[in-house]
């Protein structure tokens, strides 16, 4: 994601870049896979390939809030980017790897998406990113905590109020947002990227070199409880009942095929939920894409549905 950083003032991930030959899912090469639709027309392949936006103005907040986990005291980096059209708020988490750079969030492509969807967006770095103290659990429970204490420390800035009703995460970072936004009584929609729904699977499946020495870390610090705790597919109790989902159908990072089954356990579940599954697409997207992608699926799941 633009505007990451991570932790111990390292320069910012770089993502990726999608060859033109992959960017085709955006013509028609979209498998939409949808028990319930939410969305009526709408459709991800309804994108163009516009690369630049003009920019939503913004005023930008960030601090550092105080809060205890497990007994000891620690410390949660929050940014926050206010708009004057601002209709709610919107919650973001980083991805793997980096956090987000104070300094550039506001103007990256994911706050940008959602700015321009009139909501303010507020992000905390997770422990062990940035400006957050650590060390890293891979959106585990102290994750959870951070992104509260932030939250909240943030929401207590921005005047007039409003309220957080929409949360977003990529990769482990959909992890994250998924198990905060249980946590909101105001929550109304949950989008998620490449998001790693069952741990376990995950953890026999991925390719990724990163991700498999994360989770080995944390399965040795916590025992087998610690993928279970992070799987969200094993609990959908308080999750908001829009979900909206998309996934590279070539990623071998994060196997489609637990997101395929989030999917069905949502949607046996009776929530409104949407999975993208993107053809030819990996673990990456390219930014212009990725927040065209994001600007479709916050006006779906806005969208009266079943």
């Amino acid at each position: 994601m633009s505007g990451s950083l991570r932790a111990g003032a390292r320069a910012p991930l770089t993502l990726m870049l999608i060859p033109v030959s992959l960017l085709l899912f955006f013509t028609g090469c979209v498998t939409r896979e949808m028990p319930q639709r939410m969305d009526g027309a709408l459709k991800i392949t309804d994108t163009s390939h516009k690369t630049s936006f003009a920019s939503i103005t913004f005023k930008k907040l960030s601090g550092i809030a105080d809060y205890q986990f497990a007994g000891a005291g620690a410390k949660a980096q929050w940014i926050a980017c206010q708009s004057a059209a601002a209709t709610g708020t919107v919650v973001v988490m980083h991805r793997d790897e980096a956090g987000f750079d104070e300094t550039k969030f506001c103007e990256s492509w994911t706050a940008q998406a959602f700015l321009r969807s009139k909501f303010n967006v507020i992000t905390v770095n997770r422990p062990g990113y940035v400006g957050s103290s650590g060390p890293e659990d891979f959106s585990g429970p102290k994750s959870i905590a951070a992104i509260d204490a932030g939250v909240k420390a943030a929401s207590a800035q921005i005047s007039p109020v409003k309220p957080v009703i929409g949360f977003y995460g990529y990769s482990s970072g959909a992890i994250a947002a998924a198990f905060y936004s249980k946590k909101v009584p105001t929550a109304q929609w949950v989008i998620l990227g490449n998001g790693m729904y069952d741990l376990e699977t995950v953890a026999k499946e991925t390719k990724g070199t990163y991700v498999q020495k994360e989770l080995a870390a944390i399965s040795k610090a916590e025992g087998k409880v610690a993928l279970e705790n992070r799987s969200i597919a094993y609990d959908l109790s308080g999750l908001p009942k829009r979900v909206a989902l998309y996934h590279g159908k070539a990623n071998t990072i994060s196997p489609v095929s637990q997101a395929q089954a989030f999917r069905d356990t949502l949607a046996s579940s009776e929530y409104v939920v949407t999975l993208d599954v993107l053809d030819g697409v990996a673990h990456e997207l390219n930014p212009g894409h990725h927040r065209q992608i994001l600007e479709v699926l916050v006006r779906a799941v806005q969208m009266p549905g079943k």
